[in-house]
């Protein structure tokens, strides 16, 4: 009798839930369990409050949000003009091994190598959205013009922020047709405030030919409204450091804050989750940008 109550006392001790005791690991998870994740609420929200069709950026991919079968269209362009960009550049470089009285045969090879590595990458994400987009008819929820911002934390990619980072890469190579446009072109983006940059297309993309319009991100010259990112992008930006290194991203991050309504679906620090903010920019703020919390998670 005296064993079993002792034994009773030492497993009531370890199921209280105390930090780092197996009760505690125990209780931590099931209130995880018992809570919707901010990414979940975060859609919910999206679905609720957001018309499908709707223009958003989708920061990091913090969302799984499922583009329309016109994004996806733009999607497969922008890929099919890489790798046909990729395997025109091989022809050009092979021929001029062949023919080219200043071959350099060390820097011919790096950028063999580098276009045929394109082409495997190209072609990957080709085949990628080539089942994607199919898979995405029988969605049931409502379906959003999807752009994709990413920033590399190994590198933190971009010594200028671009208008046209995402869907790995291919915002930033937009192809302007010139040298003199894509000077007009970057002046007329400097004049703008950093999120009106992704916000709407610069005046000078109405003077492109009509075969490079459809390859802009922006279909048919429609404005991003809604911005979604992660605590893990917007505040990335504040520490000092950062601030030096990549004034843009700062600059960007700042404006994004202080000029624009925003909807923040709190996370749980102690299960690991950030905060996930819906930024309205549909009306730039002079100032006092709203930020309302939404509580609640179950």
């Amino acid at each position: 009798f005296q064993p079993s109550r002792g034994l009773a006392l030492v497993v009531f001790v370890l199921l209280l839930p105390w930090p780092g005791s197996p009760g505690g690991g125990l209780f931590e998870r099931a209130r995880e369990l018992g809570t919707k994740p901010p990414q979940l609420r975060a859609m919910e929200w999206v679905w609720e409050n957001i018309p499908a069709g709707t223009t958003v950026v989708n920061d990091g991919e913090v969302l799984v949000l499922k583009p329309t079968p016109e994004r996806y269209g733009w999607i497969r362009r922008r890929i099919d003009h890489e790798l046909e960009r990729s395997t025109r550049a091989l022809a050009t470089e092979r021929e001029r091994e062949r023919s080219a009285a200043d071959y350099d045969r060390e820097v011919s090879e790096r950028i063999i190598r580098h276009h045929e590595g394109q082409l495997v990458r190209w072609g990957a994400q080709r085949k990628r959205f080539a089942y994607e987009a199919p898979a995405a008819r029988a969605y049931r929820h409502p379906r959003y013009d999807v752009l994709v911002v990413e920033k590399p934390w190994q590198s933190e990619k971009g010594d200028a922020l671009s208008p046209y980072h995402g869907y790995n890469a291919i915002w930033e190579r937009f192809p302007l047709p010139d040298l003199d446009m894509r000077r007009i072109h970057l002046a007329e983006l400097d004049a703008l405030p950093p999120v009106e940059r992704y916000r709407r297309s610069p005046e000078t993309l109405q003077r492109l030919p009509a075969h490079q319009r459809p390859l802009h991100p922006l279909l048919e010259g429609r404005p991003v409204d809604f911005w979604i990112s992660s605590q893990e992008s917007f505040d990335n930006y504040d520490k000092d450091w950062k601030r030096r290194e990549y004034p843009e991203w700062s600059a960007f991050y700042d404006d994004l804050r202080a000029h624009y309504d925003a909807v923040e679906i709190p996370g749980d620090p102690s299960l690991g989750q950030w905060s996930i903010r819906i930024f309205d920019l549909r009306r730039r703020m002079d100032a006092g940008a709203r930020l309302t919390r939404l509580e609640g998670g179950r």
